[in-house]
């Protein structure tokens, strides 16, 4: 059996699935995940010819509707995760992070911190995280009710592990919005502008606040 066919199967799909969440939860660093989980991604979906629009990217769906929607979500991630998300997260672990992410005043980290919250994290995390991972999840336990359930709890979760360089804490907010982003693109009919303009605004909010200290 070729590669393609293997990976076209349920026991293809598991086999991946079982890879991906096992080095998603192994990573302690941000470069780490990508050197390894994006080009299993993106090696998956070529090896399987699947077009990005077959996962929910279209640049046709960048519409001023779904821009003004997508900022719309993110300020209510924001209020939800210092009102709700950290003050729980907190109990567990103290709020803090990593020494990169100390940027008070400093354009310089300004700027190269919110050129990677568009691309790195907005579109790739995106790509990754909620259309290939929701998609190989679909393709092992369908799209029931149930099993969207399913895979919003385990993309979510996975979603925090990855950024657990970030701290318990910042893992925790991780997940919630991994969770959130999920759910919103399933709502979306599966489509990922939404999600990607609500992830870099998600993020172009924490590093402002972040440099105005």
């Amino acid at each position: 059996m070729k590669l393609k066919e293997l990976l076209q199967t349920k026991q293809g799909a598991s086999i991946e699935l079982l890879l991906f969440l096992v080095i998603a939860v192994s990573m302690t660093s941000m470069l780490g995940s990508g050197l390894i989980l994006y080009p299993l991604c993106f090696v998956s979906l070529g090896i399987r010819k699947i077009e990005w629009n077959e996962i929910g990217f279209s640049f046709k769906d960048f519409k001023l509707k779904t821009i003004v929607i997508g900022i719309g979500i993110a300020i209510l991630y924001y209020f939800a995760d210092q009102y709700l998300v950290d003050p729980i997260a907190s109990k567990f672990a103290p709020p803090g992070l990593p020494e990169i992410f100390s940027m008070k005043g400093n354009v310089k980290k300004l700027i190269i911190g919110l050129t990677l919250s568009w691309t790195t994290a907005a579109f790739l995390e995106e790509i990754v995280f909620r259309g290939y991972l929701i998609h190989r999840c679909i393709d092992l336990i369908g799209e029931t009710l149930v099993s969207k359930i399913i895979i919003v709890l385990i993309t979510g979760i996975t979603f925090g592990f990855v950024h657990s360089y970030q701290g318990l804490n910042g893992a925790i907010s991780a997940g919630f919005i991994g969770v959130m982003q999920a759910a919103v693109y399933f709502i979306n009919g599966k489509k990922l502008i939404i999600p990607i303009i609500a992830h870099g605004t998600f993020d172009t909010i924490g590093f402002t606040l972040l440099f105005l200290g």
